[in-house]
């Protein structure tokens, strides 16, 4: 009986081998890839910053570092970082506007760019943390929109100074100086012409 139970019974099936999700391993490259895109342009934004800090404001804003912010943002929505995208599109915002205006940045504007930087290389570094971890993201957020705001109001000063130089120059450019020498020669030069005009057409009139 015994023995023909261990017929009847069933076997235990060999537990089936589970692959790797496929997605986790593409997850895991395209954070690498955020991760080393991230440093390269934090790096050249650093270099910028430091060639500006012995510099007195206002501080061009070369193209270059522009576009390394906007790359940020970018990539950080190619990757899904929400992180980084809620942190890196208000940062690219202010300086496509400040870039735009040609009017530089200001002091404070380079330390909270530099904030800025270290904290998309946590985020590069963090990606699957929770909104809680990045503590110093609300306090960034709220220094762009008033460094935002700022450019704003610096920007419509600027319009308002150049409207009234418009305003006070003449209505038919620079007035040029009166010389009356000069006017002198003119006449006489003017009525020797119309002369030799009239006496043209005497001439022509007695004989077509």
């Amino acid at each position: 009986v015994a023995q023909a139970a261990q017929f009847l019974a069933p076997r235990a099936q060999p537990a089936a081998e589970v692959p790797e999700p496929v997605a986790s391993s593409a997850d895991a490259v395209l954070a690498d890839i955020y991760a080393r895109e991230t440093s390269a342009h934090v790096s050249a934004v650093r270099a910028y910053l430091e060639r500006e800090n012995s510099a007195s404001p206002p501080h061009a804003l070369p193209e270059e570092i522009y576009r390394a912010v906007h790359t940020l943002s970018g990539s950080s929505n190619m990757a899904e970082a929400r992180h980084g995208i809620r942190l890196a599109q208000p940062l690219d915002q202010w300086l496509r506007k400040a870039f735009d205006s040609a009017l530089g940045l200001e002091g404070g504007d380079l330390i909270l760019l530099a904030d800025s930087m270290t904290a998309m290389e946590s985020v590069a570094a963090n990606l699957d943390e929770s909104t809680g971890f990045f503590l110093t993201h609300e306090s960034l957020l709220t220094r762009i929109a008033y460094a935002h705001g700022a450019l704003d109001r610096r920007i419509a000063d600027a319009a308002h100074a150049a409207h009234a130089a418009q305003q006070a120059q003449p209505l038919a450019g620079t007035v040029p100086h009166f010389d009356p020498e000069i006017a002198n020669i003119f006449t006489e030069e003017a009525m020797e012409l119309l002369e030799n005009a009239e006496a043209a057409i005497a001439a022509w009139r007695a004989d077509p």
